[in-house]
């Protein structure tokens, strides 16, 4: 599909040109989604078919951009690959990753679907009433631009891979990480989207997801966090990192579930803390923590993101990470 990449090269070279932060083989090596967030909050009642007030606002999303951005703020190094549209959107985004110190040298231009986009209708007690998304652009997402990005990652310490991608591509890319030895993280994204992940578990080094995700999985009806990590010991993961929200997390290593409850917070918006959770956890395995260890610290760094309305803290930072976990570790 020559469509998709018709404008790669000459993109490539500018920002090649253009880039202000010092570029080294990345730590982590990301391919997923880039999407624009959209919400709009009712001011009153919702009334189907009519006009309703809202207040609106947008922000950058998309599971695998929100972990890019967050570890490129730690001060890792972070290669991400992914699709959008030849659009003022898709300028965005990437310019956007760019300027925060992602390498989006390997992200693939299309003209032939729009930048992903998701938008959250909320009523006037900003529960989701609606919520619409145009992902279709990921399927354009195959195995040439996977062998167009792959070479970069040929230094990285992990590769991470969410499930907005293909299940074609996830399957390759999963192979390709086998036969090159690296470390293969996936995120499951969504109950519907974690299915693609059906028959790689075993192929997995560390599985980011929920229960709900974790059940779609697995073909189950488990109904907590530790019975479907469990499930996922049965099936064959090797690691994982099962959410619940803000009741905890249940940790699969070493053949063993262990349970923690989640850090004390005061929520004011949950969204991007699992994206924020996966990045702190990557960043402290890339500095040496056990899993146990780096899993407490990303489950800090999420609990902080929901008390504010960013999917990404705009004043995260190495040093105010590690004040993060310092204070907690001298509470207890």
């Amino acid at each position: 599909m020559p469509a998709i990449v018709e404008n790669a090269a000459r993109v490539y070279r500018r920002r090649d040109m253009t880039r202000q932060t010092p570029r080294g083989a990345p730590g982590v090596a990301i391919f997923g989604g880039a999407v624009f967030d959209r919400k709009y909050r009712a001011r009153q009642p919702l009334v189907p078919g009519t006009s309703n007030p809202v207040d609106g606002s947008h922000s950058h999303g998309g599971v695998g951009r929100n972990v890019a951005e967050n570890l490129a703020r730690l001060g890792a190094r972070v290669l991400f690959s992914t699709i959008v549209g030849n659009d003022a959107t898709g300028d965005a985004l990437i310019g956007h990753l760019d300027s925060v110190g992602v390498d989006t040298g390997r992200v693939m231009r299309t003209s032939v679907r729009p930048t992903a986009e998701y938008a959250a209708i909320l009523d006037e007690h900003s529960e989701l009433a609606l919520g619409i998304a145009d992902m279709a652009i990921f399927d354009l997402y195959g195995p040439e631009q996977l062998d167009r990005a792959w070479p970069a990652t040929a230094a990285a310490e992990w590769v991470l891979a969410d499930c907005n991608l293909p299940a074609q591509v996830l399957a390759d890319l999963a192979a390709r990480c086998r036969a090159a030895g690296k470390r293969l993280a996936a995120n499951t994204v969504s109950a519907p989207k974690a299915v693609k992940l059906r028959g790689l578990l075993e192929r997995i080094d560390l599985l980011f997801t929920n229960r709900e995700e974790a059940g779609a999985l697995l073909g189950n009806d488990a109904a907590t966090a530790v019975e479907c990590a469990e499930a996922l010991r049965q099936a064959g993961a090797q690691t994982a990192l099962v959410t619940a929200a803000a009741e905890g997390y249940a940790l699969l290593a070493d053949g063993a579930v262990d349970w923690y409850a989640a850090p004390p917070a005061s929520p004011v918006d949950i969204t991007g803390a699992g994206d924020s959770m996966v990045a702190g956890t990557l960043f402290r395995l890339l500095n040496g923590d056990g899993l146990a260890d780096a899993a407490r610290a990303g489950a800090l760094l999420a609990a902080r993101t929901t008390e504010t309305s960013d999917s990404v803290l705009a004043e995260l930072s190495p040093d105010f990470f590690a004040r993060l976990v310092d204070a907690a570790l001298v509470k207890g």
